[in-house]
């Protein structure tokens, strides 16, 4: 069963058709059989049974039946098996002070899948008493098939961008073992390089292991991590992105819990520490930083929400700064300053945050440029 919310329009369309049927009823001057027949919209009169008491020329149509077969029976049969039980619960919830409901199910007996959305109104006597209910629907299975199909292509188009960001975090892992392995090749070699070269290889199976889980349409793999224990088991590994004359500062804080999945996390690390070196003209200092603290500290606007307490994760770097002109669109996809750059790095970084709960703020001057994520905190 589609989870997709009613479509405004003909929801709107549907409440006025029937409050328009609820007044004709109580106008008796007014010819209300005559009206409703002209209706393209289907009109019902039903017991609480289900037993339906009056059907419109256009019900009829739909159902391909006459009113003689129609009026007298149950409709619960036109009700598909995987609807019927949320519609019962939907119908079972109006009362008195709340006699109006909109749904949408399958009709189960038609040939085909029939999608119908209904404006249910119940009637009571003087009582309280439920007596009859009165209904007014639409047939929109081709809306439902668009919005499938919509559906169906945001799923590929995110599928399709996953991918390309895990490829674009896998060629930054190639290269590093690329330049480990060319160190390899002069004496003295030293076990360091070797350990190193296999944290990559690690590195780069993990983020095979995720391309693979999205190619075959399997969740993340959301479980409690340390932020703290993600950076560190990361260290050789973003010690060699920061080759050279950048030197890497940690200060990490212990308890920084969150849910979520640490091959993602580790993709941030990377792309966060390699933008973070490629903005430093060969010299500088990149330092990563874990905290724990309250929402209500953190900048307005910044706020993961729902949280109360958050866990922060901070890459600073000594560069030049974002210019102004790059700032307001920094996580779209393919804008980048750098000569061979894709522009993937940062807009994975925010499509990972944002799948975890969790908020971004960039902070930049002349004097560096600071990345701060806070995720609600796992307890």
């Amino acid at each position: 069963m589609s989870n997709v919310a009613p479509t405004d329009d003909v929801h709107e369309r549907l409440a006025a058709l029937e409050e328009e049927v609820r007044a004709l009823r109580e106008q008796q001057q007014v010819p209300y059989r005559a009206v409703v027949e002209d209706m393209t919209e289907l009109v019902v009169r039903w017991r609480p049974d289900g037993t339906r008491l009056f059907v419109n020329d256009a019900y009829c149509r739909l159902f391909g039946a006459t009113r003689e077969q129609i009026v007298g029976t149950s409709f619960w049969p036109l009700v598909s098996d995987e609807d019927r039980a949320q519609v019962r619960a939907r119908i079972a919830a109006l009362s008195p002070q709340h006699p109006v409901s909109t749904g949408r199910h399958r009709a189960g007996a038609s040939p085909g899948e029939i999608w119908m959305e209904w404006v249910d109104r119940a009637i009571y006597d003087d009582q309280g008493e439920l007596c009859e209910l009165q209904s007014v629907g639409r047939d929109i299975s081709d809306r439902v098939k668009l919005e499938e199909q919509a559906e169906r292509i945001a799923r590929g188009d995110a599928a399709t961008r996953t991918a390309a960001a895990i490829g674009h975090d896998l060629r930054n892992v190639l290269q590093v073992i690329k330049g480990l392995t060319s160190l390899l090749r002069e004496p003295p070699r030293e076990a360091a390089d070797v350990e190193h070269i296999d944290l990559a290889v690690q590195a780069g199976e993990r983020l095979l292991g995720q391309l693979a889980r999205v190619s075959h349409g399997l969740p993340a793999d959301v479980r409690r991590l340390d932020l703290s224990e993600r950076v560190s088991g990361l260290r050789s590994l973003l010690r060699e992105v920061a080759r050279g004359g950048i030197r890497l500062v940690e200060g990490l804080e212990s308890g920084c819990f969150i849910r979520g999945d640490g091959t993602q996390i580790d993709q941030v690390l990377l792309n966060l520490v390699r933008n973070a070196v490629d903005a430093q003209s060969g010299t500088g200092q990149v330092r990563i930083e874990t905290q724990v603290t309250t929402a209500e500290r953190l900048q307005e606007g910044y706020r993961p929400t729902g949280a109360n307490d958050c866990a922060v994760l901070r890459v600073r770097d000594d560069g030049p700064g974002i210019s102004e002109a790059v700032l307001p669109r920094l996580f779209d996809a393919h804008i980048t300053t750098k000569t061979n750059g894709q522009g993937l790095g940062l807009a994975t970084v925010k499509a990972i945050v944002d799948g975890h709960g969790g908020t971004i703020r960039v902070e930049t001057s002349q004097r560096g440029t600071t990345f701060e994520l806070a995720f609600p905190r796992a307890g």
